[in-house]
């Protein structure tokens, strides 16, 4: 059995990864002692240790009546009875061969026993135990996920908006967000900055310019116009490489009108 690892995020249980539910080998090891002596394997070993416990008990008779004979000279009784011994301890021998051989029958069985009767672990926090065929659909969806997708334990695709900045346009005027949270998405009739207009995008700009004070319009201004002279200069430098007499006229024209749309900007 399998647990899904999780990380939780914005309140999203997120699948981070997968992991084996360990077994509790002693509370297992309880069931399957208490299970292992109905099986036939067991039967059948414990009927071939008192057969050998049987057989032994022959052997040691039959050594005891040949001392006995022995010590009372009687040769015929105790040669009969050495005889009797070595039987007996053939015997044994070759049921302790059995024995042997039954033995990895008994511990198939034992494991056989330890995984249908195992007793797992809790699942530690960040983990949760599922059914086999949900464990199966949840690895299949995030081998497929895109990079800015998450999958919670679910099996739901939340989206990584974390970042995007969208506006949207109200009765105030227009306000800018940016998606902080996994799983957020961009509003119905709002715009990221690619989806905007240029009309939307000279509104939103207009409207941040109209909350700035005198000393902050004039700090701007004085730097949107230093870049247009920077750039004039770089366009009257173009042109003079290619050999335009008229570049110096050009750029001053070019001055004058990004000189007068900053000035209107400001107002």
């Amino acid at each position: 059995m399998k647990t899904v690892l999780y990380r939780k995020i914005d309140g999203l249980q997120i699948v981070s990864g997968f992991a084996s539910l360990v077994i509790d080998p002693v509370e297992t090891g309880k069931i399957v002692k208490e299970k292992l002596p109905d099986t036939d394997e067991f039967k059948a070993i414990t009927k071939q240790q008192e057969a050998m416990q049987e057989t032994l008990q022959k052997a040691n008779a039959s050594l005891k009546a040949a001392n006995l004979a022995y010590k009372a000279k009687n040769k015929k009784a105790a040669e009969d009875h050495s005889r009797d011994n070595r039987q007996s301890m053939e015997i044994y021998y070759g049921q302790m061969a059995d024995l042997k051989a039954m033995t990895p029958a008994l511990e198939k069985m034992r494991r056989r026993l330890f995984v249908e009767h195992a007793v797992y672990f809790m699942p530690k926090d960040g983990e949760i135990c599922l059914q086999d065929d949900e464990i199966s659909n949840l690895m299949k969806k995030i081998h497929a996920l895109q990079e800015d997708s998450f999958l919670d334990i679910g099996g739901n695709i939340i989206p990584d908006n974390r970042g995007i900045v969208y506006w949207k346009k109200t009765a105030a005027g227009w306000t800018q967000t940016t998606i902080s949270k996994l799983g957020e998405k961009v509003p119905a009739k709002a715009y990221t900055a690619d989806a905007l207009t240029e009309d939307q995008r000279d509104e939103i700009e207009a409207q941040r310019i109209s909350v700035l004070s005198s000393t902050q319009k004039d700090a701007e201004k004085i730097k949107a116009l230093e870049l247009a002279k920077n750039r004039v200069h770089q366009y009257r430098l173009d042109l003079e490489l290619e050999g335009d007499p008229d570049a110096l006229n050009k750029a001053q024209v070019r001055y004058a009108e990004l000189k007068e749309a900053i000035e209107k900007k400001y107002i």
